[in-house]
């Protein structure tokens, strides 16, 4: 599964399920377009961001 694709599954299931603490999400990408990282968008204003490796690590 493209990283891409990992990313907007991911922001869908924390708008969808955690819609109490999560206000919003981004995905940030590179100059080329490709995807770097998740960023959600905290009730409290501060941020998460998480990145995804294209060998499966993740952090």
């Amino acid at each position: 599964m493209p990283t891409s694709e990992i990313y907007n599954a991911l922001a869908t299931i924390a708008l969808d399920e955690f819609a109490d603490v999560v206000v919003g999400t981004q995905i940030i990408s590179l100059p080329t377009d490709d995807p770097l990282k998740l960023r959600l968008d905290i009730v409290d204003g501060s941020l998460l961001d998480v990145f995804i490796s294209t060998s499966g690590r993740y952090s």
